[in-house]
């Protein structure tokens, strides 16, 4: 029998590795991403589907990543250095985020990720939003979050991190840092 060569799945003008935007279907059948060829792609929706793991390394152009509801245990958003905004609540298997050095961040949303123990901001300049309420982060991970904040230098920013098991900020050292915060006219929301 002779080989019958299937055609591409998606034929389109333009080539889809020159799409800027992906939204995967939101009900839930997509359960892996291992490769995309997308050099372009500025946005990408995947929401409610059960993916644990990006190929961050093709990923370099992308500003606005949206995962909720996905399966993620750990993100490294170190790895796409263009990353302004970051919606990833409801990944409630998520334990660790590690966004370190990424000087493009904006906007990090990690609400109701009741597993969240670790956070990684530091050298975070741009970032001035951060979402994280109903995490679990304890009482050391709340001061050196605050201590992040206060290095990176952003003023006017809006941090919540009530709600969940998250300690408040020890006293005094804690509470210090958030009031430094607060000067600098970030609205704060702890427990």
């Amino acid at each position: 029998m002779p080989y019958i060569h299937e055609p591409l799945p998606v034929v389109s003008k333009p080539l889809m590795r020159d799409w800027t935007l992906l939204q995967l279907p939101y009900d839930g059948s997509v359960t892996e991403i291992t490769h995309m060829n997308m050099r372009h792609l500025q946005e990408m929706y995947c929401d409610y589907n059960s993916i644990t793991s990006l190929p961050w390394d093709e990923l370099g152009n992308l500003y606005y990543l949206g995962i909720y509801g996905c399966m993620f245990q750990t993100l490294d958003l170190w790895q796409a250095p263009n990353l302004g905004s970051v919606y990833a609540g409801d990944n409630y298997d998520l334990v660790t985020v590690d966004a370190h050095d990424n000087t493009s961040l904006n906007d990090l949303d990690l609400s109701y990720c009741p597993s969240l123990t670790t956070l990684d901001i530091s050298g975070c300049t741009n970032l001035g939003y951060i979402y994280a309420y109903g995490c679990a982060l304890d009482e050391a991970m709340v001061d050196q979050l605050l201590a992040d904040l206060v290095a990176n230098g952003v003023p006017n920013g809006y941090l919540q991190i009530s709600g969940g098991t998250s300690s408040p900020p020890s006293d005094p050292d804690g509470l210090a840092l958030k009031a430094i915060l607060i000067d600098r006219g970030w609205t704060i929301d702890t427990n």
